[in-house]
């Protein structure tokens, strides 16, 4: 995930959708790029995008040479998973309501479009919460959230059942 596995194989699913929305050339679009409160925004994508790409790298790299556990490639994919929901949402904003209704030829459609599915990154390939659950017990070796169910066969575990009508 996040490019930080030695496995990894194909594309993500956001490379099969044609990549993220590049937002600089997203502000010249949508006319505003001279817009002083879109300038705050724009660099925020740009270096989460950098910052980003930078971790997964480094984390990739380490991982590989032994330096860093697996559980490290839990570190860049809740990077890629938030990231990317903050990216859409940047995107939405600078592209206004031509994201939400679009004609054929518009490309803001496609922002609206990734919009929608902003969501995914976060939610395939285990969720956010899965990953910070990761990187905090296996990489920050911190305690493990209390469970009373954790040495407990399934079918001894208690569960919000509904009664049984008689």
């Amino acid at each position: 995930m996040g490019s930080s596995s030695p496995y990894e194989v194909g594309p993500s699913s956001l490379e099969r959708r044609g990549g993220p929305v590049p937002i600089g050339p997203l502000s010249h679009l949508a006319g505003r790029a001279g817009d002083p409160r879109i300038h705050q925004p724009v660099g925020e994508a740009r270096v989460t995008d950098r910052v980003h790409r930078a971790l997964t790298a480094r984390i990739g790299v380490s991982i590989r040479t032994g330096r860093m556990l697996p559980p490290a490639g839990s570190l860049p994919r809740l990077s890629n998973g938030m990231g990317g929901v903050r990216h859409c949402v940047i995107a939405l904003d600078i592209a206004g309501d031509r994201a939400v209704a679009w004609e054929d030829d518009d490309p803001m459609g496609r922002v609206g479009i990734l919009y929608l599915g902003r969501q995914g990154a976060c939610l395939g390939g285990g969720t956010t919460e899965i990953a910070r659950n990761i990187i905090s017990e296996r990489f920050l070796d911190m305690p493990r959230e209390a469970a009373e169910d954790l040495d407990r066969p399934y079918r001894e575990v208690r569960t919000n059942t509904m009664p049984t009508r008689k």
